[in-house]
């Protein structure tokens, strides 16, 4: 991101430059052909630029550069990869294919968190773009769009684990590499690997399970194939639904350990000591952020666990309950009894 603020004021800083430039050249031409009064300047000055080497300048090159880039997506609801076109009371979807490209795991990180901010914003605002990705190629749109939601939650859960056992005791059993291990364990030495993992996946993740809520909850009256209900490719919705359960749970964990070491659910006298052994103090202020990232994903998570619920049905959502844990069992039929 520092890298993209950074070209832009290089961008804007150019511009601004050859603007100079070109308004001395047409004072300068001006007063030598009409033989106008002197303007302080001769031709030897056309290209000194030093006015334009300070900061105040810089920053107000990028404000106006990123005034411009804020006036037009306001004003035309300009989507980076994909759109929907209407014409002659139709509407077509247009860059689907590159939107489905930006969305995997080997594009840059600014490209897929704005792919996924696209995905997210036609999901909850347009209905011929959620049409386009249930019918589209016999819904191969969503079935990648699944695919790469279920890599991202699972990547994410994956990395939490590995950064929450940094530290810990060692067993070399193959059992302890499983997912079904759900609970977060903060020490001093891997609180620095959980937030930035926090960091690092906050935005793809809110995107996703947000644009996961959507699709589940227009999938009901929107998806005239059913391709939302199918178990015949994985992953299905089902398959979500397991994954995101997962990591609901360990986002739980990860909160409630939090919220003591910061104070929120520790009395005043037990603070000092639960900080001591968990180690934030040495996050300083970004303890504070970090807590409301957690809570803030497991809040968005929560949302989309109630949409899929419902999107499955009871019927099914019981026997997932029967396949998984007591953990997971026990969510799920929270949900059911909060939801339906």
């Amino acid at each position: 991101r520092l890298g993209v603020v950074v070209a832009d004021t290089l961008r804007t800083a150019v511009m601004a430059a050859a603007n100079l430039v070109a308004l001395k050249l047409c004072l300068a031409t001006y007063a030598l052909i009409f033989g106008g009064a002197s303007l302080g300047f001769g031709f030897g000055s056309v290209f000194n630029l030093r006015s334009l080497i300070h900061p105040t300048v810089l920053c107000t090159c990028w404000l106006m550069h990123v005034a411009l880039h804020a006036t037009e997506v306001v004003a035309t609801e300009r989507f980076r990869y994909c759109r929907v076109v209407h014409s002659g009371g139709q509407a077509a979807v247009l860059g689907m294919d590159e939107l489905m490209r930006a969305l995997e795991a080997s594009s840059r990180a600014i490209d897929r968190e704005l792919a996924f901010l696209d995905a997210c914003l036609l999901a909850e605002k347009s209905k011929y773009w959620r049409n386009a990705l249930f019918t589209y190629s016999k819904g191969d749109y969503w079935y990648n769009l699944t695919r790469v939601i279920h890599q991202d939650l699972t990547f994410l859960e994956c990395h939490l684990i590995e950064a929450s056992r940094e530290g810990g005791a060692k067993d070399g059993g193959s059992g302890s590499s499983s997912s079904s291990q759900q609970r977060a364990f903060l020490n001093a030495k891997n609180i620095h690997s959980i937030a930035e993992t926090i960091r690092d996946n906050q935005f793809v993740f809110t995107w996703s399970v947000r644009l996961m809520a959507a699709l589940t909850k227009a999938c009901a009256k929107e998806d005239p194939l059913g391709v939302s209900q199918r178990h015949s490719r994985k992953p299905s919705l089902q398959d979500l639904l397991v994954t995101s359960v997962s990591l609901y749970a360990h986002l739980t964990s990860l909160e409630v350990q939090l919220a003591q070491a910061s104070g929120k659910q520790t009395a005043r006298p037990l603070r000092e000591a639960v900080n001591a052994v968990v180690g934030v103090n040495a996050l300083g202020g970004d303890m504070e952020s970090i807590y409301t990232n957690v809570w803030a994903m497991r809040d968005s998570l929560k949302l989309c666990l109630y949409a899929t619920v419902r999107a499955l049905g009871k019927k099914n959502v019981e026997g997932i309950a029967e396949r998984e844990s007591a953990q997971h069992a026990h969510i799920l039929n929270q949900i059911l009894a909060h939801n339906l």
